[in-house]
């Protein structure tokens, strides 16, 4: 029976073995090797499963071999073990070549995705594999790029032989910068990083390198440092804050200029710090719609506070920028002290010009009633049988009309459409000869210091205007030093810039005569000093002034084309400055004083008086009668042409410039002189928006009569028309 157990057994072993084998060929997928192998496992089951059949059908157990078939069963044990120990190995064999496979996809996917290009060479430069992106990089195909030397893509050799150089040196390079040539010629800048390959030999058998395109970076760091330079030089206050805290992260030089702290000072601060008035809290809650997203840009006016307590008005636009990790405010803003400034004096400009229009046009229709009534009152005290308490209400009732004709006169003066006489002069000597008065006028206690320039340009302007201003003002500063002081005069030339232009409403960039009246006075508040020159404003007591002598001093300066500045500082005094327009290749003129004297009387010449209102025509007539001449009268340029061509022997044609009808004053004088150029013309008037005056300045070669005139003023310009050389 030991026949039969030494089969059965041997034959289990080798169909066990054949299982094993077949499962074999399931792990490595290798079919052909482990098949044949089970082949036989199987093809020896069967031999023996033949022989165990025979045995049992003819009962010859006797003719086994046992020795042989115990020889058989070790093998087959043998070959069952081999197969039940090389199973570990195939298992090994077959996860190590799927990592292979798994691993190799990988540097698959890596070398075609991967940005930045990889490229291996042999030892002798030839490009042996490089990733997809090289492609990109270089505008080469894969197929042209391998066994290309790869020197050949360098635009300077030389720098590769420093690559090589190094390499030899260290086994590897890291970010190198040089130029590669694309396959269109054009260049592209990289960043290099090497390492040297050596076989088990340890002999050189490549190179393998990453390249980074930097163009980009590097434009990306040109501009920064570019932007940097511009924000850190912006003349705009630039701020960077974080989003959370609040506190600054950056503030270029204009902002720390401006508000006098270092950048270390800074750094503890947050814009709520340098908003006076405003926490943090509520900063934050105003630019909570950045946050919020529900507002992109916010923009708003307020004041900034320096590190010396001062302010200055400033606009301010801030945005959150999301590009930052974690994101910032970034705010810029604009110093508004000079646009704040410039804007107020156009207000200030605008406001002083609407007033001039109104007080030009009262003073205008003044001017003809005050003549009135200053005429007839001097006719009316000239009368033989006047008593003396009437002539003292006469008086008196002329005195007052004569103040209403200085204040008409003022209020022309300040709408600048007063009629100004120029001369060319040397303001010193107007000044010297106003200081004599000015010590006879002013109180002994005020002090006066006259200073002038040595080498003073010219200027042109009325003086006696302009000695009534120098008088007006030296009067303020006598009333504003109550205790005494001094009052200093000081003239000198003068430039003013754009900086003065852009904040002085009219005033323009040039050279000019400084005339500037300074005292130790009491001083002004800012709020004085913006109403200053506003007509009928005043700081004296009531009934001390009218609140018309610096307004009449800054009409007479815009008049005459210059500009006009008031300093001043509570207790510490009050310095007002005249810029009058320097004058060049002008001679000198004379302004002497007109020497008055009683009325000049006619010798029976004839006289046209030509004016619409009638109650003043009248007037004029029976004053010019009164002095000695024949009269004949118009009311109209119309009547006056009637009136010559039927009456011979005018002398003088008086008129007034503004005439009812189409033909003014002026057209009348022209159309005269040319048919009777023997007469001569006296044009009277109170206005200066008329055809013989222009800027306020007499047209060269007219006469003028300004009303109000009295009857002596009437007799003595007559005169001299008359007398003038022709």
């Amino acid at each position: 029976m030991i026949e039969y157990s030494l089969l059965g057994i041997s034959i289990l072993i080798q169909l066990v073995a054949a299982g094993l084998t077949l499962r074999l060929v399931k792990l490595t997928g290798t079919t052909l090797t482990w098949l044949l192998i089970a082949s036989a496992f199987i093809l020896m089951a069967l031999r023996r499963g033949v022989v165990l059949f025979q045995l049992v059908a003819t009962d010859a157990a006797h003719s086994v071999n046992i020795s042989a078939e115990i020889l058989a069963l070790l093998i087959s044990i043998l070959m069952l073990v081999g197969v039940i120990l090389i199973k570990p190995f195939v298992v090994a064999l077959r996860k190590s070549r799927s990592e292979l496979r798994q691993s190799e996809a990988i540097y698959r996917s890596i070398l075609e995705n991967m940005i930045d290009t990889y490229y291996r060479t042999d030892k002798n430069g030839l490009i042996t594999m490089c990733s997809a992106s090289a492609s990109e990089l270089l505008g080469y195909e894969m197929d042209e790029l391998i066994g290309k030397p790869l020197r050949d893509l360098y635009v300077h050799p030389t720098r590769r032989e420093d690559i090589l150089t190094v390499l030899k040196e260290r086994r590897y390079v890291r970010e190198y910068h040089s130029l590669l040539k694309r396959k269109d010629g054009s260049n592209v800048l990289v960043e290099v990083s090497a390492n040297l390959l050596i076989d088990e030999d340890g002999q050189i058998s490549g190179i393998e390198e990453m390249v980074r395109d930097i163009t980009k970076r590097q434009q990306v760091e040109l501009i920064n440092t570019r932007m940097g330079r511009i924000v850190e030089d912006s003349v705009n206050e630039i701020y960077i804050f974080d989003s959370q805290s609040l506190n600054f992260i950056l503030v270029n030089f204009g902002a720390r200029t401006n508000l006098g702290y270092s950048m270390q000072e800074l750094l503890h601060l947050t814009p709520a710090d340098i908003k006076p008035d405003v926490t943090r809290e509520q900063f934050s809650d105003l630019i909570q719609p950045l946050r919020d997203g529900t507002a992109t840009i916010i923009k708003f006016n307020t004041t900034h506070q320096r590190k010396d307590g001062t302010t200055y008005p400033v606009e301010v636009g801030i945005q959150l920028s999301l590009s930052e990790t974690p994101p910032v405010f970034f705010a810029i803003i604009q110093d508004i002290s000079e646009r704040t400034r410039t804007e107020s004096a156009l207000r200030q400009a605008q406001k002083m010009e609407a007033v001039g229009q109104l007080t030009g046009g009262l003073a205008h229709d003044f001017n003809n009633l005050l003549t009135v009534v200053m005429g007839n009152i001097e006719l009316a005290r000239a009368e033989p049988e006047l008593t003396e308490n009437l002539d003292d209400y006469l008086k008196s009732s002329f005195d007052a009309a004569k103040r209403g004709a200085t204040l008409t006169q003022r209020l022309l003066a300040f709408s600048r459409k007063q009629i100004l006489q120029p001369v060319v002069l040397d303001l010193r000597k107007l000044v010297s000869r106003t200081e004599e008065l000015l010590r006879r006028t002013l109180r002994e206690n005020i002090e006066i210091e006259v200073i002038g320039n040595g080498r003073l340009w010219k200027c042109e302007v009325d003086p006696g205007q302009l000695e009534n201003a120098l008088l007006n003002l030296s009067i303020n500063a006598s009333d504003a030093m109550p205790e005494g002081g001094k009052l200093t005069i000081e003239t000198s030339n003068a430039f003013l810039d754009d900086r003065f232009a852009a904040t002085h409403f009219e005033a323009a960039v040039g050279q000019y005569v400084l005339m500037a009246v300074s005292d130790t006075g009491t001083g002004m508040t800012k709020e004085i000093l913006s109403q200053v020159f506003e007509p009928f404003f005043t700081t004296k007591n009531e009934g001390s002034g009218s609140g018309l002598g610096l307004s009449m001093v800054y009409g007479l300066v815009k008049q005459s084309g210059g500009s006009i500045d008031v300093y001043s500082e509570i207790d510490e005094g009050t310095t007002i400055k005249i810029y009058l327009p320097r004058v060049l290749d002008k001679a000198l003129g004379e302004f002497n004083d007109v020497e008055s004297s009683d009325d000049p009387r006619g010798h029976g010449e004839t006289i046209l008086v030509v004016e619409d209102d009638e109650d003043l025509r009248q007037l004029t007539v029976e004053m010019l009668r009164r002095s000695g001449y024949a009269v004949v009268e118009a009311s109209d340029a119309h009547g006056a042409l009637l009136a010559l061509e039927s009456t011979h022997g005018v002398d003088l044609m008086l008129t007034d410039v503004i005439l009812p009808g189409t033909m003014n004053g002026a057209i009348l004088a022209r159309e005269v002189v040319r048919r009777w150029p023997e007469i001569r013309v006296l044009f009277m008037s109170g206005y200066t928006e008329n055809a013989v005056i222009h800027q306020g300045r007499l047209d060269p070669g007219v006469q003028l009569l300004q009303k109000p005139f009295t009857k002596s003023q009437l007799s003595i310009k007559v005169r001299n028309v008359l007398e003038k050389d022709l």
